[in-house]
């Protein structure tokens, strides 16, 4: 069954139905697996703009060894952005309908994997859980993970990412080292709450 089938009725369901929301996915192209987890990974950040570090992150998340289905772009709503650029440039502010067309236009991109949120974050939760249900009923699992850059883990409380916290997550450092989430011997520090790392070989 088409992944795509079951996103736009989920966002039928929260009442996204205009153009720029249902036109973002009409590229995708992936089939669900009812033998195993489909994995659909969050990236979100502020996007403003897009470029080539975006992307390099965004295409580490479809890395075959974490097995992601498709990757869903969740550019930061403009109170956000604006809070965050309050003292520093606000006048390179572009709002999120600008930032998700040109996250939408950049190339690149797998179209047939990946689709860019246009809408607010408030109907992302209860879409989300809309995917699961529909999913469900018809004897697949969907899963939900975030996906950041280094720069936007908290290590005091990694889980709590914007807008809504999941209990998984993916650090990717593939557009930027933060020397201070690694010991000396280049193993990555230990987050408040979480054990040591081990490491996970594929088919473990």
């Amino acid at each position: 069954m088409s992944l795509k089938q079951y996103i736009e009725q989920s966002l039928k369901a929260v009442r996204l139905t205009s153009p720029s929301d249902l036109n973002k996915i009409q590229n995708l192209d992936v089939a669900l697996q009812a033998d195993c987890e489909n994995l659909i990974i969050i990236y979100g950040g502020s996007f403003n703009p897009p470029h080539k570090g975006h992307l390099e992150v965004l295409l580490s998340g479809l890395h075959p060894e974490l097995g992601a289905a498709a990757v869903l772009v969740l550019p930061s709503e403009d109170f956000h952005l604006r809070h965050k650029l309050a003292n520093n440039h606000l006048e390179f502010f572009l709002s999120q309908d600008r930032r998700a067309d040109l996250l939408d236009a950049l190339p690149g991109i797998p179209k047939d994997r990946v689709w860019v949120w246009s809408s607010t974050w408030y109907p992302l939760k209860p879409f989300m859980e809309t995917l699961v249900r529909l999913t469900r009923a018809d004897g697949f699992q969907v899963a939900f993970a975030h996906l950041v850059g280094p720069d936007n883990l908290n290590l005091q409380n990694p889980l709590d990412i914007y807008p809504y916290e999941l209990p998984r997550m993916v650090v990717s450092n593939k557009a930027r080292y933060v020397a201070e989430h690694f010991r000396g011997n280049g193993r990555p520090v230990v987050w408040t709450g979480f054990g040591e790392w081990s490491r996970s070989d594929d088919g473990d």
